[in-house]
């Protein structure tokens, strides 16, 4: 399934609000204002949409997640191997 970071957000706390309700199960808060998410949808546009039809929930940059490496609590590698391999033919 296609994964996403959301980041950059003026609004973190009304963006986060967002994300919870439109993607429940779906979301992994990496920062204050940033977001991994989940989305069938597929598409950068179709998640930056859905979380602000009309541009009131604050600027943000919706980038698509297709490789990653670094640093981070073992939950996030977690997360990212779970959710990125979902829907994927073993």
């Amino acid at each position: 399934m296609p994964v996403f970071l959301v980041c950059g957000s003026d609004k973190p706390k009304k963006l986060e609000k967002v994300i919870s309700e439109n993607f429940a199960d779906k979301y992994y808060k990496v920062a204050d204002d940033q977001w991994f998410i989940t989305s069938e949808k597929g598409t950068t546009k179709s998640v930056a949409e859905e979380l602000s039809p009309d541009g009131k929930n604050g600027g943000f940059i919706v980038i698509p997640v297709t490789n990653f490496w670094g640093f981070h609590d073992k939950s996030t590698w977690e997360w990212l191997e779970v959710n990125m391999n979902k829907g994927i033919d073993s």
